[in-house]
Formats: structure tokens, sequence, C-alpha cells
């Protein structure tokens, strides 16, 4: 009698673990598949953040090229320097984001880090050559309003809205980039973690 009273304890028991097993197998797989939404939204988002940086650099040439050529007078070599300068920016971003869409995940993990990491290195890439550029730029417009405006009140008008343009466009760079930043690495950790469970 204590006999049986054991082995349906057991059998009891042996039950209890398939079900606990059951459930921690459903936890994983959901667990698993909020890390690859977390992904995918993560992805959206830098393109999101690619595609509004794109729109602004279409806008914003057209505006600065008519500007410079029309209203300042600002000599046709500045003008193309900037034109060259917003294309290739354009270009780059594009580029940057080449690949990076949420059918990522459908392949190996492996390749979805490296499509991810590649478009990380290419923005910092970016830092190294349009810091130069930008400088370069700067000191041209200013040497161009410094040789080019006569009038005194239009001259403090451009520097002053130069600057605060300048303030306003590098915070909101700056914030942009470091949101690619953060999702970027917030996404190679999931992976990393998506890794661990395979």
């Amino acid at each position: 009698m204590e006999r049986d009273i054991r082995l349906e304890e057991l059998d009891e028991l042996r039950q209890q673990l398939t079900l606990l097993n059951k459930k921690l197998e459903k936890q994983s797989i959901i667990n698993h598949q909020l890390i690859r939404n977390s992904i995918k939204e993560r992805i959206s988002n830098i393109n999101r953040t690619g595609i509004v940086l794109c729109a602004l650099v279409v806008i914003a040439t057209p505006i600065i090229s008519i500007n410079y050529a029309h209203y300042l007078n600002f000599s046709l070599a500045l003008n193309i320097f900037t034109c060259a300068f917003m294309a290739i920016a354009l270009i780059y971003t594009i580029w940057s984001h080449w690949g990076l869409s949420s059918n990522l995940l459908n392949g190996d993990l492996i390749t979805a880090s490296s499509k991810i990491l590649r478009t990380r290195r290419l923005y910092k890439q970016w830092s190294y050559f349009s810091y130069p550029w930008l400088v370069v730029w700067l000191c041209w417009n200013g040497w161009e309003i410094y040789s080019k405006i006569d009038n005194q009140e239009m001259l403090l008008g451009i520097i002053v809205g130069g600057i605060v343009g300048l303030v306003i466009g590098g915070i909101y760079g700056m914030r942009q980039r470091n949101k690619i930043y953060r999702n970027i690495d917030a996404m190679l950790q999931d992976i990393a973690e998506l890794k661990s469970e395979e």
C-alpha cells in the first residue's frame, strides 16, 4: 500500500515536471519572439531616422542653394561645395542603411549582427569625414559673409541666424546619431541573448 502511494506521488511529480517543462518551453518561445520583435522595432526606428535625415537634406539643399545664389550673392564655388556635401550626405545615409530591414532576422544571427555592425561602423566613419568638411564649410561661409555683406544689420542677422541654426542642427544631429547608436547597441545585446538561447 505504501508502495502504491509512493508510485502515485512519483507519477504525480513526473506529470508536474512535464507540465513545468512545457511551460518553460512556451516561455522561452515567447521570450525569443519578444526579442525578435524588439529588434525589428529598433530597425524600423533606425530606418525612420535615416528617412527623416534624407528628407531634411533634400528639402534644405535647394533652399540653401537659392539663398546663396540670389539673396546673399555667395560664390558659385561655395554653392557647389555645399550642394556636393549635401549630395554626399544623402548618398552615404542611404548606403549606411542599405540591407538593414525587418527581414534581417530571417537569416542567421551572425549575418544580422554583421549588417547591424556595418551600419554602426559607417555612421562612425561619417563623423571622421563630415567634421573636417564642416569646419572648411563654416570658415568659407564666414569669409563669404565678411567679404560680401556690407550692411551691418544684415550681417548681424546672418551671423545670429547662422549660429542659432548651427546650434539647433548640431544638437539635433547629435541626438539622432546617439539614438541610432543606442538602438544598434541594444540590438547587438538582443542578438547575443538569442545566440545564447540557441
